[in-house]
């Protein structure tokens, strides 16, 4: 928390203005003089709704209106968001923990008619001049007046709400920590009738355009003052802005500290856990000795019977009992104790996943597999079901996942000289044979991989566990609501259910964007902080025009790990300097492949191909840099500058399977 100066909790302007909404008098016409918010002061005017945007409730998005007062937390603030506010019956309570906004959120505000192009940035943009910005508002941060880089995309209503646009901006880096933000809506966008969308009053009020003619303008006005003050301070005239709000980002730790302490808590309670075998099957392939699979029993469950998390009033995981994780080792052919590679599987897999087995094996590494609740492929009708209610569904899936998190912990603490490591080095298992009786896992230095849904998680294990330096994330995300809307998953199947519950596609999207601040909780671009505090070094791959998992995704996980770019860039992220090698932190080397098909392109490290053999060079070399040299660099593949016209890793015309 900053010194005195910087904050000044003004419970009095909010106060006040409950106050005179509450007495039920008549308007005089005659304003009250309220004194102008400090620069600084945290002080907002908390609303049901926000009159500046008519069309929706809970617009525009993120917004200080949707904000209360609360001393007891870092930002002296916390979300507040009316249940009755939401389109459907549904419950905020996640939203409503936080103490301040997601730093990855999306900013929205809609508008009555649909939008051309004029002043639009669509994506892979990096626009700080489009209609749309995000200033940094905070007057004591050093990035005071900064425009963040962004962009946008408008989708349109359909059905009775046709035909109105929603104009949304997805930051292209987190925001600042515990800092007001403005976001501004400039008069450079056009209907595509010609036209120039409205300008509401309250907007005007809020500029000075017009004076306040109630008591709640007049609050509003009291409290934009250093609103003001950031337009002129950055160049605007007030007479082109159409839409300006402000909202104020979540503390640092704020989104981690959940799971940090459910995972300190499965730490604590590993004497206490055991493992049940359940199969063992040998194999064919000459690497591999066998595959276990089985489960951890004794490990801490943290969600009560509607699969949310139980807290205590500290706002911390309660355990309510035990649950089992489910594993899958895959044991290779070794001669002495082997290293580890911690897996996870993509949406709609399982622990049973066995991709890269003999990859891993041929260079005498196991494979310990752990399963991501909710997004097998058996639990996905059920998931898309929940989110009938929106935000109390994705609740329950952060809370699966966390679950996820803590038993992969649980996992990583048997096979380090607890029950699974003895079992795994006995002479028999299950009644077969032991190829490697006698042998151990070496988790020494253990290593992540996964890909999709397993690097997006991936890069949330990899910065919260104590025992994972370095981590390969193939085609991962951050941002989950910069990734999933525009991909396969949410044309075909998030969107489609949820408009049998929701008015229009526009309704559908805001739930949406809404929820940002609940998935930050398993967000590896939220957590990113923690693992450059930490350490962890991340090879990242991200395959090019990715329908599954979209580009914008992976460009803000680099950017947000501050990740370099290894070998040439085959589309710029701004920000990233490029790299021959990376020795500390993440890098990143782009991909392309034929499109041939949406999994094909997706997919393309575990296809039989040059790119996929060169991308599997890429993270085999990465591992042995760690586990044999003891000099741990991420390079860029001879499969691709050999192999390639160009020598990068664009294999649009190299493509055999």
């Amino acid at each position: 928390m900053a010194d005195g100066l910087r904050r000044r909790y003004g419970r009095g302007m909010s106060l006040l203005l409950l106050s005179l909404l509450a007495c039920g008098e008549p308007d005089t016409g005659s304003p009250s003089s309220l004194p102008d918010r400090a620069p600084g002061e945290r002080a907002p005017v908390t609303r049901h709704c926000d009159d500046q945007d008519p069309l929706r409730c809970l617009l525009p998005w993120p917004s200080s209106a949707f904000m209360t007062v609360d001393p007891s937390t870092e930002t002296g603030l916390r979300v507040a968001v009316d249940a009755d506010a939401l389109p459907v019956p549904d419950d905020p309570g996640a939203l409503n923990r936080a103490d301040g906004f997601s730093r990855l959120t999306p900013v929205a505000t809609a508008i009555d008619g649909v939008l051309a192009d004029d002043g639009l940035a669509p994506y892979p943009a990096w626009s700080t001049d489009a209609a749309l910005r995000i200033y940094n508002a905070e007057p004591t941060d050093p990035g005071y007046g900064e425009a963040v880089p962004l962009w946008t995309r408008v989708w349109t209503g359909s059905g009775d709400y046709d035909p109105d646009s929603i104009l949304i901006g997805f930051p292209r880096r987190p925001l600042a920590p515990d800092a007001e933000h403005v976001v501004v809506l400039t008069d450079d966008v056009r209907l595509v009738d010609g036209s120039t969308p409205a300008r509401p009053r309250e907007t005007a009020v809020i500029l000075g355009l017009e004076a306040p003619a109630t008591e709640e303008e007049a609050a509003l006005a009291a409290y934009h003052a250093p609103t003001r003050a950031l337009v002129e301070h950055v160049g605007l005239d007030p007479a082109h802005i159409l839409r300006i709000w402000d909202f104020t980002t979540r503390s640092r730790d704020d989104a981690t500290r959940r799971l940090a302490s459910m995972i300190d808590q499965v730490a604590a309670a590993a004497d206490g856990m055991a493992v049940e075998l359940d199969a063992f099957a040998t194999s064919s392939d000459p690497y591999i000795a066998g595959v276990l699979r089985g489960r951890v029993t004794g490990v801490p469950d943290f969600r009560g019977a509607d699969g949310r998390l139980v807290l205590d009033e500290a706002g911390l995981p309660i355990p309510q009992g035990s649950t089992e994780a489910p594993f899958r080792v895959m044991l290779p052919v070794a001669e002495a104790d082997y290293h580890v590679s911690l897996y996870g599987h993509g949406t709609g897999g399982d622990v049973t996943d066995g991709s890269f087995d003999s990859d891993f094996a041929r260079y005498g590494i196991a494979k310990a597999s752990t399963e991501f609740i909710g997004w097998t492929g058996a639990e996905l009708v059920p998931l898309f079901s929940s989110l009938h209610a929106f935000q109390q569904g994705i609740e329950g899936s952060t809370a699966g996942l966390m679950q996820a998190v803590a038993n992969t912990q649980a996992i990583a603490r048997v096979l380090d000289d607890g029950p699974l490591s003895d079992a795994l080095a006995a002479d028999t298992i299950l009644g077969f044979d032991n190829p490697d009786a006698g042998l151990r896992p070496d988790m020494a230095v253990p290593l992540w991989t996964g890909g999709s849904l397993g690097g997006a998680m991936g890069s949330v294990i990899s910065a919260s566990f104590p025992q994972i330096g370095y981590s390969v994330c193939n085609v991962p995300n951050g941002a989950w609501t910069h990734t999933i809307p525009g991909s396969l998953l949410y044309d075909t199947a998030v969107e489609p259910v949820l408009s049998n519950v929701y008015d229009d596609a526009i309704d559908v999207i805001h739930q949406f964007i809404m929820s940002q601040t609940t998935w930050d909780d398993i967000d590896g671009a939220a957590w990113a902080d923690a693992a450059i505090d930490k350490g962890t070094m991340f090879l990242l791959q991200e395959s090019m025009d990715d329908p599954v998992v979209p580009n914008a995704g992976t460009d803000i996980l680099a950017v947000a790990l501050d990740a370099r770019m290894v070998g040439p860039a085959l589309q710029e992220i701004p920000g990233l300097d490029s790299a021959d090698e990376v020795r500390t932190g993440a890098g990143l080397t782009q991909y392309r492949v034929p499109a041939t098909g949406a999994y094909d392109v997706h997919g393309f490290a575990a296809r039989d191909t040059p790119a996929g053999a060169a991308a599997f060079e890429q993270i085999v070399e990465f591992a042995l840099s760690v586990w044999e040299d003891e000099d741990p660099r991420i390079t860029f593949p001879d499969g691709c500058a050999e192999v390639t016209p160009s020598g990068d890793c664009d294999f649009s015309t190299v493509w055999t399977e």
